[in-house]
């Protein structure tokens, strides 16, 4: 614990970023622009014991549990899978309440706009006003959430993105990068939307659909469970 208190900078949360790949990267520096975290290490599974670096720590995901007693300590799991962020959420089982909400100051988010704990909002991201956005939901960069969006948990929005009005996303679904969804519509929980897809009707939960306009094209549900198995072998 005694590499923790060399960060110490007065006013900010400390954060400690699950998985250290390119999205947490991208989430440490939005931490660092916003100003209000304290970003002070990593933990993931390639790190086979807690080290030191120059200015945080690495440690494998285990150290979580050393790390939940220190109450001043926020958690931002930095995964764009969205089931196997999901999966990290049940293995690290913290409260909701200690997972930072990041939100890029190049980000636009209406002042009415609900966002949950774990929400990764990035650089020139738009959220306009009434939308909802549910736990551990990842909007990336220069996506647009038109008005009155209600978007679940573990959902991933890839960059370039638009929901128009009144879209429903439920929780667990991908939606690729350059996607389009058309205003009042719904896509079901635990779906992956293909890249560039034009989306003019509802989607079922559990498929898979691309394309412009988009087509159901199979089930989600063997992905799902193998994602699911994989991290359940890794939390044995």
């Amino acid at each position: 614990m005694d590499m923790l208190m060399q960060n110490d900078s007065k006013g900010k949360q400390k954060l400690v970023i699950i998985c250290s790949g390119g999205l947490g990267d991208v989430i440490r520096q939005a931490a660092v622009h916003q100003d209000k975290y304290e970003f002070i290490g990593f933990c993931d599974d390639k790190y086979q014991e807690m080290k030191q670096e120059e200015r945080y720590f690495t440690a494998p995901i285990k150290q979580v549990e050393l790390l939940r007693n220190e109450k001043d300590i926020f958690f931002f799991i930095a995964v764009g899978d969205c089931w196997i962020r999901k999966a990290l959420y049940a293995r690290l089982n913290l409260e909701d309440n200690r997972y930072a909400t990041i939100i890029h100051p190049a980000a636009f988010v209406d002042t009415n706009v609900i966002l949950g704990h774990g929400v990764g909002i990035m650089p020139q991201a738009i959220v306009h006003n009434g939308t909802s956005i549910g736990n551990h939901t990842i909007v990336n960069s220069a996506s647009v959430i038109e008005h009155k969006n209600q978007i679940a948990d573990f959902v991933s929005i890839s960059p370039n993105t638009t929901l128009c009005g009144f879209v429903t996303v439920d929780s667990g679904t991908f939606i690729g990068v350059g996607s389009t969804v058309v205003q009042g519509l719904t896509i079901g929980s635990d779906t992956i939307i293909g890249a560039g897809s034009l989306v003019l009707k509802n989607i079922p939960p559990r498929s898979i659909a691309y394309g412009s306009p988009v087509v159901v094209v199979g089930s989600s549900d063997k992905y799902r469970l193998e994602i699911e198995d994989k991290k359940k072998g890794e939390k044995e």
